[in-house]
């Protein structure tokens, strides 16, 4: 896992995890299309658990255990 992740990066996770608060399941389709690079590169660097739909798209339904605490030591999300 890499530990560090960028402003933008990290914009994007609080974006997710929000997301994920309404909604079972975040595709990376429905994100900005500048944003979609830094959710797989969240999920590269194991911050998001990435699943692939049976087309092929990427989605996540859960963040993964560290980012889940890091996140909520940060603020509440």
């Amino acid at each position: 896992m890499d530990f560090n992740i960028t402003a933008d990066e990290e914009r994007v996770l609080f974006h997710v995890a929000s997301r994920l608060k309404a909604s079972p399941q975040v595709a990376e389709s429905e994100l900005p299309e500048a944003d979609r690079p830094l959710f797989r590169s969240l999920i590269t660097k194991e911050w998001i658990v990435g699943l692939t739909a049976e087309d092929g798209s990427l989605y996540t339904e859960t963040l993964t255990p560290w980012a889940q605490t890091a996140l909520s030591n940060r603020r509440d999300v």
